[in-house]
């Protein structure tokens, strides 16, 4: 067992004891608790943000995806960074919602796209633990499902990315794609990969 550590990074919300509950249910017994650490500014971030030549820090700022689960590693291990900073994999490519790496046991998860909806709303909180979910998956092995994995409420698996294709063809929204994992369980496939038995799965 082992503790998460959460680490906000310019970050809007204040409901993250809401998404440690619940990511350590999900987990249980690989975490059995979880720590807010206190919050890191613009001026933590200077080695891993583009500025595109604002002068003002919080203008236009991006993430370098790659390099924030390293720079997270400080913070603890495990450890789960939440932002409102928009990410990106590199400087030339688009959004992404978070990046794992497991040689750092880190993850991320950015919250800046509108489908995560104000920082104090329920949508926020529970898209926010689907993508925290996922990402910590990634640090854990778990590999996209390709196809739809079902949990135990029919929702998809938060590693499902069955429907990424449609929400960028625009068939589907991002908020809809978000929507249909769940966040409250894995499938029982990867609850296998993670050695958890459905029985074990905190309530």
């Amino acid at each position: 067992m082992s503790k998460l550590n959460i680490q906000p990074v310019v970050y809007d919300g204040r409901r993250l004891n809401e998404v440690g509950d619940r990511v350590v249910s999900v987990f249980y017994p690989l975490f059995d608790d979880y720590k807010i650490n206190d919050e890191l500014g613009f001026l933590d971030l200077d080695s891993i943000v583009l500025r595109d030549g604002e002068s003002d820090p919080s203008q236009r700022a991006r993430i370098v995806g790659p390099d924030f689960p390293r720079f997270l590693s400080n913070y603890g291990s495990p450890v789960l960074g939440v932002t409102s900073i928009t990410s990106t994999r590199s400087k030339n490519d688009g959004w992404v919602y978070g990046i794992a790496s497991k040689n750092y046991n880190a993850a991320y998860v950015s919250t800046a796209r509108p489908e995560f909806d104000s920082a104090e709303s329920n949508i926020h909180v529970e898209r926010l633990i689907i993508e925290a979910l996922h990402e910590l998956g990634h640090v854990f092995a778990l590999q996209h499902h390709e196809s739809p994995k079902r949990t135990s409420n029919r929702k998809s698996c938060p590693m499902d990315t069955s429907h990424a294709e449609k929400a960028r063809s625009g068939i589907i929204s991002w908020g809809e794609y978000l929507s249909q994992r769940n966040p409250e369980a894995f499938c029982r496939e990867c609850y296998g990969q993670l050695g958890i038995s459905i029985q074990t799965e905190r309530k």
